[in-house]
């Protein structure tokens, strides 16, 4: 992945290799509508039968973020990215849309 930085914190929670590996490649998908991505923190924790991941991107432009709690921490993790997914996509758009009245003027 590009030259983000990815930081990875756990309360109550083993960040595994496999948990690590998935999250990489859920997030190869968003660096494809935004390809700007400095920083990534990603959060972990379990609260009694829940597991919550927050993902928290930050971008040269903006901050996206998704939190998601499920019983399943893979489960959690694609829901908070689905979040992010759809701020990434109308963040673009919007880029898009304003570059376009520019060109009008």
């Amino acid at each position: 992945m590009g030259k983000m930085k990815v930081e990875f914190t756990g309360k109550g929670v083993e960040i595994t290799p496999a948990l690590k590996y998935f999250t990489y490649n859920k997030l190869k998908k968003i660096e494809k509508f935004q390809k700007d991505i400095e920083q990534v923190e990603i959060k972990f924790s379990i609260e009694k039968h829940r597991q919550k991941a927050e993902i928290i991107i930050k971008t040269k432009y903006n901050i996206l973020s998704g939190t998601e709690e499920t019983d399943d921490m893979y489960s959690s993790i694609v829901l908070a990215l689905d979040k992010i997914e759809r701020q990434a996509r109308k963040s673009r758009e919007k880029m898009r849309d304003n570059k376009r009245r520019k060109r009008e003027r």
